[in-house]
């Protein structure tokens, strides 16, 4: 028996199957084919959505050998599993990675249904969270929009989790992403949230930026030696290799005795 299948975006997929499949398989092998999630695959026949347990047979009609269906991509059972406050924690791992997999297929809703648990108050989960967008495509301006509103959050541990996302959503050289970033470096911000905006910094800022790097060269003899490492980690990416003020700042950095 064989079957068309049309996507939303105009593909076309032939198969042949066995006269006594069921819906569930079809799907099965579309999800295959085209590289998407199962769950998130739904068939169609005239706007009318196909049930699993349909045998395949039944579609035809009577003088028909070909069976005509439409493949959607339907986000709406792991946005449930999401949503649903009974499901456990592995549920909802697996259904950000899910979202994540989907690419730029998942579009807008995708980003929607994942954003919010970049503010879990479980570390895994946000960086589940922040993977997956990751996936969803680098320098989306909504998955930005979304990284960026973390930053003004009170607890810390979704701050650093909000410039995580920037470092790894946002497009070299974004003023926008990097003047964020580097809020972040001032004022009386604990020393976990400057490390981690300074372990940001080199993704977003361009190299040779004398203001960055003049910034970074600050923390060279911070107090705090996770600060002064990631400074130390960061100098390289920023600065040219004939940067003499960047060296010497590198340099009084690791001479300083409290490293040892």
């Amino acid at each position: 028996m064989k079957v068309v299948v049309k996507s939303i975006g105009g593909e076309v997929l032939e198969l042949e199957i066995e006269p006594l499949s069921v819906v569930a398989d079809l799907r099965s092998k579309v999800s295959d084919h085209w590289q998407i999630p199962p769950q998130c695959v739904k068939m169609t026949i005239s706007e009318q959505v196909l049930c699993d347990d349909q045998n395949c047979a039944s579609l035809c009609g009577d003088s028909d050998t070909t069976i005509c269906v439409e493949m959607i991509i339907s986000l709406d059972a792991v946005c449930q599993d999401l949503s649903d406050e009974r499901a456990n924690m592995q549920t909802k791992l697996a259904a950000l990675q899910t979202l994540g997999s989907l690419g730029r297929r998942g579009g807008p809703m995708a980003i929607d249904a994942i954003s919010p648990f970049l503010e879990h108050q479980k570390t895994d989960v946000r960086l589940a969270a922040v993977d997956a967008l990751q996936q969803l495509g680098c320098g989306d301006a909504r998955a930005i929009e979304h990284a960026g509103a973390l930053l003004a959050n009170r607890m810390q541990g979704v701050r650093q989790t909000g410039i995580r996302a920037l470092a790894i959503l946002a497009n070299e050289g974004d003023a926008n992403a990097i003047k964020a970033v580097s809020h972040h470096l001032r004022g009386q911000n604990p020393a976990p949230v400057k490390a981690a905006a300074l372990q940001a910094l080199p993704k977003v800022a361009r190299r040779g930026d004398e203001e960055i790097i003049a910034l970074v060269s600050a923390f060279m003899l911070d107090e705090d030696s996770g600060v002064r490492f990631q400074a130390v980690q960061a100098m390289p990416a920023l600065a040219h290799r004939a940067d003499k003020r960047a060296v010497a700042a590198m340099l009084d950095g690791l001479d300083d005795v409290s490293w040892q």
